[in-house]
């Protein structure tokens, strides 16, 4: 890799709140994160160097910037394409004793980066320590399942979660509208 980008990449990464400690018995239990609200104000994109399927092919970074309208949309290449799009998470992990890319997803959560992470979804999350710690970031305003260029349109914003306790899970599943979906989708 290039020196520049790795400078870069520690400067740009993903930005998370956290750890967020719970306080309570958490013996044999999970976190259940309900995502009550999500909030965009600001839409940022550019093609990763180091990732997805262009992966090393660019030396430079050339960041767009959108400004979001009231109700999410977003231009590109001035108003020759206008799209809608919805806050949604990209990342959601407890954390324990293991070392882990926060850049990946486990067992505990982590980049997901799929698109059912938005407002009104419930996400259950193994607590595989003494103390539940909560991380969550990477707000997207349009994300795919997945992001094959190695980024969607990341956001600035603000989240708002519920949290609760619920029996033992020991893999993530997440309650979006009418169905469940489980670690076959997250890809360990």
């Amino acid at each position: 890799l290039d020196p520049k980008n790795e400078d870069e990449k520690k400067r740009l990464n993903h930005p998370c709140a956290g750890p967020i400690e719970i306080k309570a018995d958490i013996c044999n239990h999970s976190l259940a994160v309900h995502i009550v609200d999500l909030k965009a104000t600001k839409g940022y994109q550019c093609i990763s160097r180091s990732t997805g399927v262009l992966k090393n092919q660019f030396c430079d970074r050339q960041c767009s910037i959108y400004d979001l309208e009231e109700d999410g949309s977003l231009a590109f290449r001035g108003n020759d394409i206008i799209i809608r799009g919805t806050p949604k998470l990209g990342f959601i992990s407890t954390l324990d004793s293991e070392e882990r890319s926060l850049g990946r997803a486990s067992q505990n959560g982590g980049n997901l980066d799929i698109n059912l992470l938005d407002k009104g979804s419930t996400i259950y999350l193994p607590v595989n320590a003494n103390v539940a710690k909560l991380l969550v970031g990477d707000l997207h305003i349009c994300q795919g399942n997945g992001e094959a260029c190695g980024i969607a349109v990341e956001a600035d914003g603000e989240a708002t979660l519920k949290v609760g306790l619920v029996d033992k899970i020991d893999f993530p599943v997440l309650d979006h509208n009418d169905y469940l979906v489980g670690p076959e989708k997250f890809i360990f």
